[in-house]
């Protein structure tokens, strides 16, 4: 009789282990889709308190607040949760609840007040059309049926209770009847037709001050572009002007013109930028919503900017000395800051870039969009080509958490003056941030960093 009892053979264990693996990876996408919209789910509680308090208001003052605080509730404070009322400018074709979520963006949950032109009483989510998790929320987590158009930008609307009766707000719905609130004096309130069958509206706070108005060219495709009268932008003769024949640029970036295409995705902004001489910053958003940056100056000044695709008017030369370009990723996250060395004075595409003088990002992101970064400056382009080797670690950043529990981020800078390309005496600085980003721990790596985990040696 044998003594020994029988183990499982190697083959046996790799096959459990094999199995184990499988079923692991079919149910993690479940699981985590199923996280996602439990998380989602508490934003649906404060917005229906917040919803009833508004008709609470409505009751006793035959108005929706424009103001949460001026609501009889307690508190409408969540973890991670933000709240928002429809704005005056909406009226009342659409007056809303919007609810979100700070850890997952690109979803928004809306609940309509009764009294609301549009979808009275309705339960909407709003979901980034390039966000295939928030798609999928929207969609199949909370079981929406999808309608055109969208109160925000990019998003796609999906009707989560109502028979969705309205007009979403999209720009191509308003070129039948636009017009200006009955009574309102034309000062601060004007409808022009153009000669392309475009209309222009002007909209001003005081029609004695040209920098509190807005100047909205809605055209037949659709589209629409925005002039905003803060600082010195202004609208003349059916375009975007920046008059910059008074204050100089401030250190702020102050949009002055936005372009949109006909489902209210943003497709240009320009700013104003710091510094003389003056610079235009065009941003040029691709549909995944990445972004190239191009600041200019433009000989003549802004009259000879081309908003449609942030260059100058040939002929009217760069600045090189104040042109740069920079690009973010589709989650908005830098990835260069590069200054041009030479330029095509015809195109306005920079033919090369200054080395020692551009800065590059390594971005990288887990199965949950948390970003950690790596800053490298180059020390040497070849044209428009950092040259292999010569990127030189600038600083670097990481968010840290427990499970899904967000505890802050480590960031890694030199804490002294840079000579050339080079942290002066090798002083880096290890900081340590919380949740809420105050700061926690501060170090000084004397040794060198580990730039893997941002550690010091």
């Amino acid at each position: 009789m044998n003594k020994y009892k029988r183990g499982f053979t190697l083959i046996e264990l790799l096959v459990v282990i094999l199995i184990i693996g499988v079923l692991a990876a079919v149910a993690l996408p479940q699981y985590q889709k199923a996280v996602l919209k439990s998380r989602f789910s508490t934003v649906m509680p404060v917005a229906k308190a917040v919803a009833n308090a508004q008709e609470v208001y409505y009751l006793d003052k035959n108005m929706y607040a424009l103001d949460k605080e001026d609501l009889d509730i307690t508190s409408v404070e969540a973890e991670n949760t933000q709240v928002s009322l429809s704005t005056a400018e909406e009226g009342d074709t659409y007056i809303y609840v919007a609810a979100s979520r700070t850890d997952i963006p690109g979803a928004r949950y809306i609940i309509y007040q009764q009294h609301s032109k549009n979808f009275p009483g309705e339960v909407h989510c709003e979901a980034d059309k390039n966000n295939a998790k928030t798609v999928w929320l929207c969609e199949k987590g909370l079981e929406g049926r999808k309608i055109g158009g969208s109160l925000t930008p990019g998003y796609v609307t999906y009707v989560l209770d109502g028979g969705g009766i309205g007009v979403t707000y999209t720009v191509s719905q308003v070129l039948a009847g636009l017009a200006c609130e009955e009574g309102v004096p034309e000062s601060q309130c004007k409808v022009t037709n153009n000669a392309d069958g475009s209309k222009t509206k002007k909209d001003c706070t005081d029609g004695n001050d040209a920098t509190t108005c807005t100047w909205t060219t809605f055209n037949t495709d659709g589209t629409k572009t925005v002039c905003l009268g803060n600082k010195e932008g202004v609208y003349r003769n059916g375009s975007c002007f920046l008059d910059v024949s008074g204050d100089r640029f401030g250190k702020n970036r102050d949009p002055f013109a936005l372009i949109y295409d006909e489902d209210g995705t943003l497709l240009v902004d320009a700013a104003r930028r710091g510094g003389s001489p003056y610079g235009i910053a065009g941003t040029l958003y691709e549909a995944d919503g990445s972004s190239i940056t191009k600041e200019r100056s433009c000989k003549g000044g802004a009259a000879n900017y081309n908003l449609s695709d942030a260059t100058c008017v040939k002929g009217y030369n760069y600045d090189v000395n104040h042109t740069y370009d920079s690009a973010k990723d589709s989650h908005g996250n830098q990835i260069y800051n590069r200054r041009c060395s030479s330029i095509n004075a015809s195109t306005g595409v920079c033919t090369a870039y200054t080395s020692g003088n551009g800065s590059e990002y390594v971005n990288s992101y887990d199965a949950n969009d948390r970003l950690s970064y790596r800053e490298y400056n180059c020390t040497q382009y070849n044209g428009t080509t950092c040259v292999e080797g010569a990127l030189v670690q600038k600083s670097g950043q990481q968010q840290n958490y427990d499970g899904d529990v967000y505890q802050g981020y480590t960031k890694i800078q030199c804490s002294s003056w840079w000579t050339g390309t080079t942290c002066g005496s090798n002083a880096w600085s290890r900081t340590e941030y919380g949740p809420n980003g105050q700061q926690q721990k501060q170090d000084t790596c004397i040794n060198g960093v580990d730039w893997e985990t941002l550690a010091c040696l």
